[in-house]
């Protein structure tokens, strides 16, 4: 898409303005101040490196996070129990003409929804929707639960319709979607569900973005409740906000081909 395709596009979003003022601002300090900018790749890819060694140091896998949590031995296995629903979506990605995100460790996402029995769920961030299609599947069977996502569109024409494409139409009932970044997005979703039994961030990756996000969602959760962060080996905003409320967190090494990727868990303490 060029350059004025994405101004016209943008043009007609005026949600998306803060956000895109705030991506132009890193690209001049990027450019000016360099030495200084966390946002520059050199920045990124250094804090990456150290962030991964420390996820290295402490993570397990996924069956053991899921035992250690709920207590189960054996349960069914996520991708076994939905199998006709996950076809289906993964049908839907093949044939999308727009490529965007990953969908994290479902089977982690799904247990712990069950686990907890929830009923009020906010998660940031969306793509094709797999974090979100999960979450309704254990949503959905239970009365007067609701999950609300807040996700940025990609800046670019189309994007948008593919948002959430994998969520079958008969989980919508259980499920708001609010298009804008979190800075403006995150507090509407807090208003509506200002207590929550779970939560799910995979937003925006910069560490600042992380530690505004984090506290507010942990404030939200009730006691006893959970909140989960995709990609924590990025930086170390998971490890500086799990010490700021002084929890030990669990970290999960979910491989992806020969890659991991790293998530993190907390949970919040019982009054």
């Amino acid at each position: 898409m060029s350059s004025l395709k994405r101004f016209f596009w943008l043009l007609h979003r005026p949600n998306l303005y803060p956000e895109a003022l705030r991506r132009t601002q890193r690209k001049v300090e990027n450019t000016f101040w360099p030495e200084r900018s966390t946002y520059t790749a050199q920045s990124r890819a250094k804090a990456q490196e150290e962030a991964t060694k420390w996820c290295e140091q402490y993570a397990i896998d996924t069956q053991t996070a899921i035992t250690k949590i709920t207590g189960l031995q054996q349960f069914e296995p996520f991708e076994e129990k939905f199998q006709e629903q996950l076809s289906r979506a993964r049908e839907i990605t093949e044939k999308s003409p727009v490529q965007m995100g990953g969908g994290g460790n479902l089977e982690l996402i799904y247990q712990l929804a069950e686990h907890l029995q929830a009923l009020q769920v906010i998660e940031t961030g969306v793509s094709y929707g797999w974090s979100s299609l999960t979450l309704l599947l254990s949503l959905s069977q239970r009365s007067n639960s609701h999950l609300i996502s807040t996700d940025l569109p990609y800046f670019f024409e189309g994007s948008e319709q593919y948002v959430g494409c994998v969520v079958p139409s008969e989980l919508k009932r259980f499920w708001t979607i609010l298009a804008a970044a979190d800075r403006e997005a995150l507090p509407q979703a807090l208003k509506r569900l200002n207590v929550i039994d779970m939560a799910h961030y995979d937003s925006d990756k910069f560490y600042e973005g992380r530690m505004w996000a984090y506290p507010k969602l942990w404030n939200a959760l009730k006691p006893g409740g959970i909140l989960i962060s995709d990609d924590i080996h990025d930086d170390f905003a998971f490890r500086d906000f799990s010490d700021s409320v002084g929890e030990n967190p669990i970290i999960v090494q979910t491989p992806i081909l020969e890659n991991a990727k790293y998530v993190g868990i907390i949970i919040k303490p019982n009054a």
